[in-house]
């Protein structure tokens, strides 16, 4: 895959948005790549630690909704996402709008604050128009993960443990 190729040579040379494409690449099987969560995980950590408000804004998610079968923390969330909204993520500010308007990551109801960054969102372009006063849809995770997968896959890494070790 072209694509694939051009993005690894640019994560090798450091390029930390190449390393959360990539990351992304294995949290959906794309790219011809097969799903691997501990990748992608990995790789948007790596990403973060160059800088990448998207890897930011995709660990203050895995932490909001435990995604990457991490533990769900409202405080790490709200750290990633407002990371990510200093860096200019629009998506991230929409998404600390709707924890403001519904009380969520520990952050109480603030309707003044939500009313303020739904407006910031949409004026930085990348939300659908309108998002500021729609709400979200919840539950609905674009990747393949559960509480069963998860579990599953704990039980399979144990199982591999365990025949290295013989």
């Amino acid at each position: 895959n072209a694509l694939l190729s051009s993005y690894s040579n640019a994560a090798s040379s450091g390029h930390a948005g190449a390393r959360s494409l990539i990351g992304e690449a294995y949290e959906k099987g794309e790219l011809g790549l097969e799903i691997d969560l501990d990748v992608a995980l990995t790789l948007f950590q790596e990403a973060v630690e160059g800088g990448d408000d998207f890897a930011k804004r995709r660990l203050g998610f895995a932490y909001e909704r435990g995604n990457f079968c991490l533990l769900t923390d409202e405080d790490e969330a709200q750290k990633w996402l407002q990371k990510a909204v200093a860096g200019g993520d629009v998506k991230a500010q929409l998404q600390l709008a709707e924890a403001y308007e519904g009380g969520e990551l520990g952050l109480g109801t603030d309707e003044n604050e939500a009313l303020k960054r739904f407006q910031k969102a949409a004026e930085g372009g990348d939300a659908p128009k309108g998002a500021w006063r729609a709400p979200r849809a919840r539950g609905q995770d674009q990747v393949p993960w559960s509480r069963a997968s998860c579990a599953e896959r704990a039980r399979d890494q144990a199982g591999r443990s365990k025949q290295v070790k013989r």
